[in-house]
């Protein structure tokens, strides 16, 4: 008997559950399993039996705009398994117990470092069970792969959002240095998407990310020259900017599971910075709406996540494991992509930072070079249902 099972980990995405919708309705018109199962809560809910059954008359259409996992999350990283094999063995007594024989796991690096472990694990003592992985993360930062799903729609709600409050914020004559602050704790490939919204005459006028050591004398001078010139300035930051010693520009705080700095406020200090300096200066923080802002899903990013599930059933059902689906940008004038697979030891706990190519020669703002390649990832939407004037969400039934 085979058996899939379908997880999400990490930080969730616009459209993971798009994904998701990919892996069912293709594992579904396959006809090919006896069981198709959503682990809930990822790695942490398959170790607990926390099972979903999917079911061929699930109305799974609300997953296309449901945001969050809808299957829920988790952040836990499994250990190497020649230190500690236990819970690698508690895995495949559950895998045995639900006969899974193909396992998909949908999320961004630490998510494919443990689809590799699996897949290693699994060679090693030769159990039957075939694990793919399918790329998730609006932070842009797999390896080998064009984008990833998610990082279209976190680009559009942000280039979207910067055009508005850099509109707003012109209504006066002499208004304030605006700081707005973007997630991306390793890479700025989110914060360059404010770039975008220069195509509307309402972009950033600076761009700080992580990849660019950050000096805060130049800082100042950059943005008061700025200020003085047109009585306003708005600077787009990630949150993860660093000094040329590497140290965090924000404080830090608790580390999370993986042992990462939880970061966040870095708009916040530079607004005080600058205050203290007798500037009028805003902080803001785009926060959690980057990655759950589902009514401003673009179709390019929606399309893709879906085909990105779809692939990956067919691939595995042709015995393909150890792998990750990736995206690949044909080289033509017209945006088309497919999908291929690339091997997960390459990918999996590495990370893949925005080139200098991308940047303007200053490293403050964004080259052409960058808009060619991300405008495209942010073109259409989707169709909304709504109830009430609110969207509906997809629920689990018990």
């Amino acid at each position: 008997m085979n058996n899939l099972l379908y997880a999400q980990s990490g930080g969730p995405t616009a459209v993971i559950n798009t994904t998701a919708l990919g892996v069912f309705e293709t594992a579904i018109n396959a006809n090919k399993f006896a069981n198709i199962y959503a682990g809930l809560n990822g790695i942490e809910g398959i170790l607990k039996e926390t099972f979903y059954k999917i079911e061929s008359d699930c109305d799974l259409s609300l997953l296309k705009q449901t945001p969050g996992a809808a299957f829920g999350s988790c952040r836990h990283n499994l250990t190497d398994y020649k230190n500690d094999d236990n819970e690698y063995k508690k895995i495949v007594e559950i895998f045995k117990k639900y006969q899974v024989t193909h396992f998909l796991y949908n999320g961004g690096n630490d998510s494919m470092e443990t689809v590799l472990k699996l897949s290693n694990y699994f060679k090693e003592i030769n159990f039957d069970c075939l694990v793919l992985g399918l790329p998730k993360t609006i932070d842009n930062d797999l390896l080998l792969t064009d984008h990833t799903p998610g990082y279209g729609s976190a680009s559009k709600y942000i280039a979207t959002t910067f055009a508005q409050i850099a509109y707003d914020a012109r209504s006066y004559i002499k208004g304030r240095i605006n700081i707005v602050e973007i997630m991306g704790r390793d890479t700025g490939w989110l914060t360059c998407a404010s770039s975008l919204a220069s195509l509307t005459g309402y972009g950033p006028d600076l761009i700080y990310i992580p990849e660019v050591s950050f000096e805060l004398d130049k800082f100042e001078i950059k943005v008061s020259e700025i200020y003085k010139k047109n009585g306003h300035c708005f600077v787009a930051v990630s949150e993860g900017i660093k000094d040329k010693d590497g140290r965090f520009i924000s404080s830090l705080s608790s580390n999370d599971s993986f042992g990462h700095a939880q970061l966040g406020g870095v708009a916040t200090y530079l607004s005080n910075y600058l205050t203290e300096k007798k500037y009028k200066t805003r902080s803001i923080e785009l926060n959690l709406p980057q990655r759950s802002f589902s009514t401003l899903i673009s179709k390019v990013d929606s399309d893709e996540a879906y085909m990105c599930g779809k692939y990956g059933v067919l691939k595995i059902l042709e015995n393909e494991t150890g792998q990750m689906v990736v995206i690949e940008r044909d080289d033509n004038k017209n945006y088309v992509t497919s999908c291929k697979l690339a091997p997960i030891e390459k990918i999996g706990g590495q990370v893949r930072y925005v080139d200098y190519s991308y940047l303007n020669e200053e490293k403050n703002n964004v080259s052409k070079k960058f808009i060619n390649y991300a405008l495209p990832l942010i073109q259409g939407e989707i169709d909304i249902k709504t109830k009430d004037g609110l969207p509906i969400f997809f629920k689990l039934n018990k």
